[in-house]
């Protein structure tokens, strides 16, 4: 599935979205200033000739060369090459700033200190080597001007219409504003290049964490079969179909970390499809009722017949959001306890409810269930370990699918447990016209 990308009003062109692209949306945007520091300051160099200088004798090599910086973007999207955008750029934008000086004096110009800004620009394309690169451009640049001067080839506007002081005055004020501008905006990229940069680093400890949590329940469901076999109650096909289907859960689990990877990193959307609540809701439950059984506890089910249909990625609602709600039910609860299950289906909502009468939260950890920042972790009433990050990737996954979740819980001695309620609007097969 192709990368999701987002428009780059810098550059003029869509770049790519997520996580893994931070480097090199960062390095876009900065030929994007260049871009339109090229775009912005030369017309005014160039009107200057005319209004100040009254000459148009040097617009056939300036109006070309300032029409080519204007297709830099054209290039990009023709190659699909950064190594070509940034190449084009600079040399036809750096070209264009020196036919300028060139045309005021060269070395002699009252801007002839923009010069100093070359090893900057070829540092921010090319990194440490385009400084070095830069410099020597620079030095052979000043060294060409001065050349051209001795014998006397250059030509000298201002100098032709005595006002020097002032352009010089115009060019370093327009200096001044365009290093301000400049450092001003590249040091806001940088610090938000940091952020989303450890952002990303730490929704990646997230998943990390959270694969640890999720393939807990087949694997504990594995290890309870073994334990079924050994007392001999269940037979050798029963055990083995089960064993086989945790099996499925945990390879399904796996590959479903792998997208939630993706869908954060915007390298995939998320497949929608038609999906069964009801089915989902019985296959998560039939997972876990040996689970169940170890602690004693019972299922109370309100299901009813409605398939309940939602339009989800089955996988992540069932692995993710299902199996997280009613593996924390079960880990709360106290042995001999029941967990209430109820499924309502309205014309245009799909409603799950799990409740238990477990231990409850207290009221700042309750605050704090959908952060994943905040450590929510606790044991179950069985020593059962977690990692608190179940919780956040479940209201994630609901809230890009339009759902809701609510939680309530209460740790009163006489009425205490959880309550978690998700809502998700109902499909129809009358919907599919409007996807």
């Amino acid at each position: 599935m192709r990368s999701q990308t987002e428009f780059s009003p810098l550059n003029l062109f869509a770049l790519p979205a997520g996580g893994d692209f931070i480097d090199l949306r960062t390095r876009f945007h900065q030929i994007g200033v260049f871009f339109w520091a090229c775009v912005i300051f030369p017309p005014y160099f160039i009107a200057e000739q005319y209004f100040s200088f009254h000459t148009t004798r040097y617009w056939p090599i300036l109006l070309p060369l300032y029409g080519l910086v204007c297709l830099a973007p054209l290039v990009y999207l023709a190659t699909q090459s950064l190594k070509c955008y940034a190449a084009y750029t600079v040399t036809i934008g750096v070209g264009l700033v020196f036919v300028i000086m060139a045309c005021a004096g060269g070395n002699e110009s009252p801007g002839a200190f923009w010069l100093a800004g070359t090893p900057w620009v070829f540092g921010l394309f090319y990194g440490v080597r385009g400084v070095w690169v830069g410099a020597f451009v620079m030095a052979v640049t000043f060294a060409t001007f001065v050349g051209a001067n001795h014998i006397g080839i250059l030509p000298n506007l201002v100098a032709e219409a005595g006002s020097y002081e002032q352009v010089k005055l115009i060019n370093l004020v327009g200096f001044g504003i365009y290093n301000i501008l400049i450092s001003h905006y590249f040091i806001r990229l940088e610090a938000s290049a940091k952020r989303e940069l450890h952002k990303q680093r730490q929704e990646t400890e997230n998943l990390l964490r959270i694969l640890v949590h999720d393939v807990a329940n087949p694997i504990n469901a594995i290890q309870l079969m073994n334990q079924a076999a050994k007392t001999g109650r269940y037979d050798a096909e029963q055990i083995m179909a089960l064993v086989d289907n945790a099996l499925g859960e945990l390879t399904s689990i796996i590959q479903q970390v792998r997208k939630l990877r993706a869908l954060k990193d915007g390298k995939l959307a998320l497949e929608l499809a038609p999906a069964s609540m009801r089915r989902m809701l019985l296959e998560t439950l039939a997972l876990m009722d040996e689970q169940a059984r170890q602690k004693q506890l019972a299922f109370e089910t309100e299901i009813g017949d409605a398939p309940a249909e939602v339009l989800v990625d089955a996988a992540l609602m069932k692995n993710v959001v299902i199996a997280n709600l009613v593996g924390n039910a079960i880990k709360f609860s106290r042995p001999g306890q029941t967990v209430a299950i109820t499924l309502l289906q309205s014309r245009d909502t799909v409603t799950l409810t799990v409740a238990d009468r477990g231990i409850g939260m207290p009221q700042s950890l309750l605050g704090n269930l959908f952060n994943p920042c905040e450590s929510t972790t606790r044991l179950g009433t069985a020593g059962e370990p977690g990692t608190g990050y179940g919780m956040p990737l479940a209201k994630t996954i609901l809230s890009k699918l339009n759902g809701e979740i609510d939680v309530v819980s209460r740790q009163d001695p006489a009425d205490s447990g959880t309550t978690v309620t998700i809502r998700l609007p109902s499909w129809s097969p009358a919907d599919s016209h409007r996807h």
